[in-house]
């Protein structure tokens, strides 16, 4: 009889279709549900499924998701395995989940528990499931890479199967199109105490994502209860932006962590032989660890200072105020809404007049913190303001493209200064159109101009490694002088709409309108370039237009007390 002991097997777990699951429906708190449920499937759903197949003294996961000391392989030279330990949750981040398993049996099992959890609790929701096996006296670096790519592979190999819609008379679902199996009073609008609302049917996969959607209000604001107190809850319908029968704008912010995978492969590199299998794990763990500490302080930093401005002297007056909560409830609606969170992306919806200025914050405060690995979090960032009830998903995969746009800038710099930085993009969809990024600039900024009217994106400050003049104080300081009571522009809207016309025809058209002006609506230099003050642009760049453009649509937080970052002035191209 065979006595070899059979191999490990480690499984990653990986989610795909998440997108068009959280915002696919144009309703706040189905989207606030969907990440959750997405949160509960690869978090509490695996800590249960993996109770269940292993037992409580059977693995190694509690509500922290790890138990330092306890170890089903790889453990320190000092110690030894836990007797009886059948799987170990290696690490969750980065998009993956790791666990180690005693065998390929103890795996299927798991994934099969699993699997039941999700068609039940949590419909619409895709994960992919790849085993490796492996020896224990094996790099586990070598075991995750192949774990990873197999996931991978299934992922974009994976065949798509129709849903099962009606068998026979049924009634279709209002937002995914999918059988009906319930009806609900639709509550998530504007309207009066004894107002009814109408009867909404909705499949079984909206019905789990509504059902969600207060204990995701729960768990942020018992995430955020020193910010947010007794006083304030947040944001959890579209209708509750603005204030009640004016325009009103909505900011959806998108941002990402740059080179992230890169770094977590640095980690793997340097702990890539069979004798370092658990420092590679501790390594993982405590990266992941410091992400979503800085992260969640940087969160709680936004949101303290977006408080802060709301309680202001003269914002009721300027902004309308807050809305009360509905309901018979005291706390007042903080415009503000993360959708998704944690690690190192956020999306999050708010007032759109805000929404560049907790995005430039928000990543202002992640960077000035440095992760385990000694570096700081450098971020990319998409802004789209658009009207509150334009296509939720196609604004956010504006805010996508607009990260993407930063990332852009990111590379350039990195590669002509060698040094890191953070940059955030930005587009005010003021007109309702429905156009991919690309279309935008080329329809509204470009097209019959001499150069690019936009100087977005912009890097979130000045880095003293980095020469570039396309900077958020230098695009906040033009608004400023357009703004400035004192200052001949202010108020002047009729000369402002006639200045951007004539920025379209170029740096010598518009020098011309400035001087029959009189040389007193010359702006401020931008850093040593004085010609910038006189013609609006520097180079194929236009360094006005995004200024005015933002006037009605900006607005800028209250100092607060975020931690300060490094203002150290760059220099110029």
């Amino acid at each position: 009889m065979d006595s070899k002991k059979q191999p490990l097997t480690l499984t990653v777990l990986d989610t795909s279709g998440i997108q068009p699951y959280i915002f696919g429906a144009n309703n706040l708190r189905q989207s606030v549900g969907a990440s959750e449920l997405v949160r509960w499937a690869t978090e509490d759903a695996v800590r249960e499924a993996l109770l269940e197949v292993c037992g409580p003294n059977g693995v190694n996961v509690d509500a922290e998701n790890l138990i330092p000391g306890r170890y089903l392989a790889f453990p320190p030279q000092e110690q030894e395995a836990t007797p009886g330990l059948t799987a170990e949750w290696l690490n969750a981040g980065g998009g993956n989940t790791l666990i180690l398993f005693e065998n390929i049996d103890t795996a299927k099992e798991f994934t099969r528990v699993l699997t039941l959890k999700l068609y039940d609790k949590a419909p619409g929701v895709n994960l992919i499931v790849a085993h490796e096996e492996m020896e224990e006296d094996e790099a586990l670096t070598a075991a995750v890479d192949r774990a990873r790519k197999k996931a991978q592979r299934k992922k974009r190999n994976r065949q798509w199967g129709a849903p099962v819609l009606g068998l026979a008379v049924t009634a279709d679902c209002q937002f995914t199109g999918l059988p009906a199996t319930t009806e609900y009073e639709d509550r998530d609008r504007d309207l009066r105490e004894d107002e009814p609302g109408p009867l909404l049917r909705i499949s079984a996969e909206v019905e789990q994502k509504r059902s969600r959607s207060s204990q995701a209000n729960e768990r942020l604001q018992k995430l955020l209860a020193a910010e947010l107190g007794d006083k304030y809850t947040l944001l959890m319908n579209f209708d509750q932006l603005g204030v009640k029968g004016e325009a009103s704008f909505m900011g959806v912010v998108h941002i990402d962590g740059n080179g992230m995978g890169k770094r977590v492969q640095r980690i793997a590199d340097d702990h890539s032989t069979p004798g370092k299998n658990r420092e590679y794990i501790e390594a993982l763990r405590q990266f992941s660890q410091s992400v979503e500490k800085v992260s969640q302080e940087a969160l709680k930093q936004a949101v303290k200072d977006f408080i802060a401005t709301v309680k202001s002297e003269g914002f009721a007056e300027k902004y309308g105020g807050l809305r009360k909560e509905r309901g018979g409830q005291n706390e007042l609606i903080l415009p503000f809404r993360p959708i998704v969170y944690g690690g190192d992306d956020i999306t999050f919806v708010c007032d759109g007049r805000f929404a560049l200025s907790l995005a430039q914050r928000y990543m202002a405060v992640l960077e000035s913190q440095e992760l385990d690995d000694g570096k700081k979090l450098y971020v990319r960032g998409g802004v789209a303001v658009v009207k509150s009830h334009y296509p939720f998903a196609r604004a956010y995969e504006l805010a996508e493209e607009l990260a993407q746009s930063a990332k852009a800038l990111i590379s350039e710099r990195k590669e002509k200064d060698g040094a890191d930085c953070s940059a955030m993009d930005w587009h005010f969809g003021t007109t309702g159109l429905v156009l991919d990024l690309e279309q935008i600039r080329s329809r509204e900024y470009t097209k019959d101009a001499p150069g690019d009217l936009v100087m977005r994106p912009v890097l979130i400050r000045s880095y003293k490694e980095i020469s570039q003049w396309r900077r958020w104080d230098n695009f906040t300081g033009l608004i400023e002088q357009f703004r400035c009571d004192h200052r001949p522009w202010a108020g002047k809207r009729n000369k402002i709409k006639a200045l951007r016309e004539v920025l379209r025809k170029g740096p010598g058209e518009t020098r011309r309108f400035i001087e029959s002006l009189g040389s007193d609506h010359e702006l401020d230099a931008i850093d040593a370039y004085e010609d910038v003050g006189k013609s609006g642009w520097y180079g194929p760049h236009c360094a006005w237009a995004d200024a005015i453009e933002a006037l009605d649509l900006f607005e800028i937080l209250s100092a607060g007390d975020n931690p300060p970052t490094p203002t150290t002035e760059g220099g110029n191209e």
